[in-house]
Parts: structure tokens; sequence; C-alpha cells
């Protein structure tokens, strides 16, 4: 019988999972409907006037997105992602000092953009990419199933501070959180490669699997003139608006157009967090036995599933929890394409910089849907029209899936001695 042997890579994903339920993207999209209500009720500021506030996060987040996957690649993941919490921390802390005027409101999120790309899944990426291979898809997935701890967490911890304590006090439990708790946790357990400690990729030694070709891989201007780059980007920006079209408004939907209130909003937010968690790993999972672009075909079709029974199914109930569950676990397939095409595509010799491009497609299209859905409510003065718009563009990114070939043979995973993987990954 083969001997376990503890692999280190495993503390990496788990202290990143943890790091991520409090990454910038977890915050502003699990937070921004529950957090502006209460802001909005204190100061007078209408919906529509708090709406933009999502999409400056998510441009100030394009911005940063470069710049991160620049540093990573230099300085590598550890360091990069401590001084993302430290700054995030500072600012979130600052929103508790927000004015009466509703740019404070922008220029808040803004700076969460800024900062929290330095601490999204783009600052921990190349550190797990280094750790495994074989395994790589459930290894990500597991990582930023952290996002969805945070989506079922994030939503009720802000409605129950805030309600009981009041908006700026839930700021400072949140920001104090990330330091007080997150920071030692990264600190101790994110490393950025095997090789400090004498092993190869899946926790094997370096004599007992060839070299892995994932180490080399394309520069980002050799990654620029492969087909596959380009329509990459263009699903992401699709997948990027057609999740975030909704994310900024549906609390206001659920809330103002089917009657549920904001603990009832809470919950179904929370429900598909909790979908978004088991989503990531099942279908990360799934990525290392099948074509990932594939396994995201089956995320869209949850998707497309969800968005129809949101024009059809009303109020708080089971069919509004199955309809969480299907939207959430859709988000899994989603993001596990971002993190994880960019190794299987294009290597890892430049992997953190080509992925942020990437990243910038998905935060574009993403600064582009609340706007988008809203302009679509206010013309039509109901949902439907804006959200079959919604499942047409979903439909079309998966399209572009399937268009995706084969993995590249040179940055397919190297043959490895099972008994090895076995036992080192265990």
């Amino acid at each position: 019988m083969a001997k376990f042997r503890y692999f280190r890579g495993w503390s990496v994903v788990a202290a990143t999972c943890f790091a991520l339920s409090m990454s910038g993207t977890t915050f502003a999209a699990a937070t921004f409907g529950i957090l502006t209500i209460h802001i909005g009720r204190t100061f007078g500021w209408a919906q529509a006037a708090m709406a933009p506030g999502l999409s400056i996060f998510l441009l100030s987040a394009t911005v940063s997105a470069p710049v991160v996957g620049r540093l990573v690649d230099r300085f590598g993941s550890r360091r990069i992602a401590l001084i993302g919490l430290f700054a995030m921390a500072a600012v979130v802390a600052g929103g508790s000092l927000m004015t009466g005027s509703v740019v404070s409101l922008y220029l808040f999120y803004a700076a969460v953009g800024l900062t929290g790309a330095f601490t999204n899944p783009i600052a921990y990426l190349r550190a797990i990419t280094l750790w495994f291979d074989n395994q790589r898809g459930l290894a990500v997935g597991m990582a930023v199933a952290g996002q969805g701890l945070g989506a079922m967490v994030l939503p009720l911890a802000v409605e129950m501070l805030s309600a009981q304590l009041g908006w700026r006090q839930a700021l400072l439990v949140l920001a104090g959180f990330m330091v007080v708790v997150i920071v030692p946790v990264v600190a101790l357990f994110v490393r950025d490669d095997p090789a400090a400690f004498g092993l190869a990729a899946d926790g094997l030694a370096p004599s007992e699997r060839v070299a892995i070709k994932t180490q080399h891989g394309l520069s980002l201007t050799q990654a620029l003139g492969q087909p596959a780059f380009w329509l990459i980007i263009a699903v992401l920006a699709l997948f990027g608006l057609t999740s975030y079209a909704l994310t900024a408004n549906m609390a206001y939907v659920l809330v103002h157009a089917q009657g549920l209130s904001l603990m009832q909003v809470a919950g179904l937010q929370s429900i598909g967090g909790l979908s978004l968690l088991i989503g990531r790993v099942v279908f990360g999972g799934f990525m290392d036995r099948f074509h990932a672009p594939k396994v995201g075909v089956v995320g869209v079709l949850f998707s497309t599933a969800g968005l129809i029974m949101l024009l059809t199914v009303s109020g708080y109930g089971a069919l509004a929890v199955l309809r969480s569950v299907l939207l959430g676990a859709s988000g899994g397939a989603e993001t596990d394409l971002l993190t994880l095409l960019v190794g299987r595509y294009f290597g890892a010799k430049a992997l953190a910089e080509i992925y942020s491009w990437h990243n910038v497609a998905f935060l574009v299209g993403a600064a582009a849907g609340p706007p988008l859905f809203g302009l679509g409510l206010a013309v039509t003065g109901a949902i439907t029209a804006p959200v079959l718009m919604v499942v047409a563009l979903t439909l079309i990114a998966a399209i572009g899936l399937l268009l995706l070939g084969p993995y590249p043979v040179d940055f397919e995973q190297e043959p490895s001695h099972p008994e090895d993987v076995a036992t080192s990954a265990a």
C-alpha cells in the first residue's frame, strides 16, 4: 500500500481559498447590493445614482490588473498579495468616512478596485500553477472557491452588522478581519514555488518527473499572435458582462420588483455563494479530466436555466432557491475557465501577465454589464428584455468556447508516475 505523504501545495490552496473570501472582487460583488441600500437610506441616494459605483470599481480593477500581473511574475504571489491585503483593508476602513456626496461612493469603489486587484485570483494564480500540474484544475477550483465562500457569508454578515451597528461600523469590522485574520494566514501558508522545498509540481521530487513544459511557454508578445488569445478575450468579456449585469441590480430587482425583504435577498445570495463554492470545486475537477471549454459550456447551460427562472419565478420559495443554485454554480465554471485556460494554452513563462489581460477583458465586460442592464430596465420598465439580452450573450460565449481547439501539445501535462502522484498529492 502506498505510503501517505503530506503535500504542502494543498496548504497553499487552502490559504488562497480563505484569502479570496475577502478579495476585492468578492467584497464588491457580494456586498454592493446590500451595502448601497443601507448607504442610500442614510444619504437619500437613489439606486440609479449608486449603480455606477460597481462599474467604477470594475474599471479601476481593470487599470490595476496588468500591473499586478507583471509584479506577480517578478516578485511572486505571497509578497504582492500581502501588500494588497493591507492596502485594501485601509480603503475599506476609510469607506466608513463616506460623506453626503455620491462622489464619495464612487471614489470609495474606485479605490477598492485599484487595491483589490492585488488581492484577486491573479495574485495567487502563478503560485498554484507552479505547485500543481496533473491536478491543476481541482487546485484552482478549490482556491477560487474562496470567492464563493465570501459570496455565501458576506451578504448575511454585512446585513446583520449594518442592521445592528450601522454600515460604517460594518466596514470597520471587515477591514479589521482582513488585517488580523487573513494577513497572517497568507504570510504563513502561501509559498511561491515548490522548488524552494526541493520539489517539483504535484509534490514530486525533481528526479521523479521530466521537466515540466508549462514552466516555459509563450511570452505575452508571442501569445498575442495566437488566435486562441483573442477568442478567449472575447469569451471572457462576454462572461464578465453577463455575470455582472445582474450583480449590481439583483438586490434592487428582488426587493422592488418581487417584494422580497433584504434578509430574504441576503439569504438567496448566500445560497448562491454556497453553490458557487461547490461549483468551482466540482467544475475544476472535471476540467482536469475533460476539455475545459466544453466543461464551461455546461456551466453556460446552468446560467441560461437560472436566467429563464428569473423571468418565470417570483417570491421566496424552493424555486427561488433552485434559481440561486443554478446561477451560483454557473459562476464556478466561468471563473475556473478564466484562471485555467492561460496555463493550458500559453504555458507559464508569462502566465500572470497574460492572465492579467484576459482578466482585463472580463472586467471591461463586467463594467459594461450593470449600466446596460439598467438601461434596459429604464427603457422597457421591466426585466424581461434585459434578461433575454443576457441569455443571448451567454449563448454566444458558449459558441466561442466550442470554437477553441485542443490544448497545444507543447503545454500539455507531462507524463508522470501515477503512484507518485497518488501518494504525493493526497
